[in-house]
C-alpha cells in the first residue's frame, strides 16, 4: 500500500518586513520677529580713581589702571590704558594710548548681611586716546586733558552699535605716590532694536499664493445657507463664473463678490 503524505493547505504566513515611512516636508516651527532699529544719543558722566601705574625705562608712565564709578560712587567697572609718552624738545608733554573700559553689574549679600556681590560682565569699550599736560596744581600734581574715540565694543555695547567718544580732565600724582582722579564725559550714539508688533509682521509675511492650494471654498449666503464656489480650473486656468441664464445668477454673483471681499478667495497666478 503506497504511503500517504499529508499536505497542509494552510496558506503560508507572509514574512513581515519594516514598512517604509512616508516622509513629508513640514514647516519650521521657529519664527523670529524682525526688530526696528531706533537711533539714540546719550551723555554719560563717570569717575575714575587710580589703582595702579607702571613706568618705562625712562621713568615715564606706560600703563595706568583704576576703578570706574558712577555719580553715586558705586564701582561699576575697571579702566586700564597702555600709554606711549609724547615728547617735545625732550620734554614730557603728554601721552597717546589705547584705553579699555570694562563694565559690570553687581548684586547680592552673604548670609550675615555683608556685601558679597555677584558680578556679571556687561561689556567693554575700547578707545584711542590723546592726553596733554595742561599745568600743575599747587601740590605738584599734573593737570591733564584727554580726548578719546571709541574704536571697538563688546557685549551689550556691541549689540547697541555704540559709537562716539569721551572728554576728560585728570589730576595725576606721580611722586612720591601714585594718584589719579579723573572725570570722564562720554557722548555716544547707537541704535536700540525694538521688536515689531506681531500684527504688522503677520500682514507683511502672509503669502498671497496660499489660497491657490484650495480648489473649493465655502461661503455663507446672505440667507444663512451654505454654498460652494468652485475655484480656478487647473486645466484651463480660468475661474468658474455664475451662469447668467439661470434666474438665481444675480444672487449667486453677489455671493461670489462677498467671498472675494472677505479675503477667502485667491485667484490663480
Amino acid at each position: 500500500m503506497p504511503a500517504m503524505t499529508r499536505r497542509s493547505t494552510r496558506p503560508k504566513r507572509p514574512v513581515l518586513a519594516p514598512e517604509p515611512l512616508e516622509t513629508r516636508d513640514l514647516p519650521a516651527t521657529g519664527f523670529s520677529f524682525p526688530a526696528l532699529p531706533v537711533p539714540f544719543t546719550a551723555g554719560v558722566d563717570l569717575h575714575i580713581t587710580g589703582t595702579e601705574i607702571r613706568f618705562d625705562a625712562l621713568g615715564l608712565p606706560s600703563y595706568m589702571a583704576g576703578d570706574i564709578q558712577d555719580n553715586h560712587a558705586h564701582t561699576i567697572g575697571h579702566y586700564q590704558e597702555s600709554l606711549t609718552p609724547t615728547l617735545w624738545n625732550g620734554q614730557f608733554i603728554g601721552t597717546t594710548g589705547v584705553g579699555n573700559f570694562s563694565f559690570s553689574v553687581s548684586a547680592g549679600t552673604d548670609l550675615e548681611g555683608r556685601s558679597a556681590p555677584l558680578t556679571a560682565a556687561v561689556g567693554t569699550i575700547t578707545t584711542a586716546d590723546v592726553s596733554m599736560i595742561q599745568g600743575l596744581t599747587p601740590a605738584g600734581k599734573l593737570l591733564v586733558h584727554s580726548v578719546g574715540t571709541i574704536v571697538a565694543t563688546t557685549g551689550v555695547f556691541e549689540l547697541l552699535h555704540i559709537q562716539g567718544g569721551f572728554e576728560s580732565t585728570s589730576m595725576v600724582g606721580l611722586f612720591p605716590a601714585f594718584s589719579l582722579d579723573t572725570s570722564v564725559h562720554f557722548v555716544v550714539s547707537g541704535s536700540l532694536p525694538v521688536p515689531l508688533p506681531r500684527s504688522s509682521v503677520a500682514s507683511n509675511t502672509s503669502s498671497p499664493a496660499a489660497g491657490n492650494r484650495e480648489t473649493t471654498h465655502a461661503a455663507e449666503s446672505r440667507d444663512g445657507a451654505s454654498q460652494h464656489v468652485r475655484g480656478p480650473d487647473s486645466a484651463s486656468g480660468c475661474a468658474a463664473r455664475p451662469n447668467s441664464s439661470t434666474p438665481s445668477s444675480k444672487s449667486h454673483a453677489s455671493d461670489v463678490d462677498d467671498v472675494l471681499h472677505d479675503g477667502a478667495w485667491s485667484w490663480a497666478a
